[in-house]
């Protein structure tokens, strides 16, 4: 069964039978932004980041929470971070956006959206180890 997708800016979407040959190409493709899968209907969505890439305040304080390895992480570790495709209640994320006065396709606002999706965190090795 193929229900590892990778998705690359180079070569779009290729699907593998397990984890670890979606990695491998990974590994062979710097373009590849995006590893998923789905596991009893709960959809996985890990995104690689590299330390030095910083997202926004909000995500970047999460990501150090969840995994406080990344902390003290040197600029080019690599970290995995499992993110929603999308907000399960945009229409609630709105309001309370609107009742903090912050204006939708500010910076702010994408850094709230942005660290709503975050689920979980990884370093490279423990991402690697998975067996799924």
């Amino acid at each position: 069964m193929e229900n590892f997708a990778t998705r690359s800016r180079e070569y779009g979407t290729f699907h593998y039978n397990s984890l670890q040959t979606a990695i491998s190409a990974y590994d062979r493709d710097s373009s590849i932004f995006k590893i998923s899968y789905s596991i009893n209907d709960v959809d996985y969505r890990w995104i690689p980041k590299r330390k030095q890439a910083r997202w926004g305040d909000l995500s970047e304080q999460l990501i150090s929470e969840l995994c406080p390895i990344y902390i003290k992480a040197k600029s080019l570790d690599l970290f995995w971070v499992n993110q929603d495709v999308s907000l399960k209640d945009y229409g609630e994320f709105v309001k309370e956006m609107n009742v903090k006065n912050i204006k939708e396709n500010c910076k702010m606002w994408e850094d709230e959206y942005n660290v709503r999706l975050i689920q979980d965190v990884m370093t490279d090795e423990q991402f690697r180890e998975l067996k799924l």
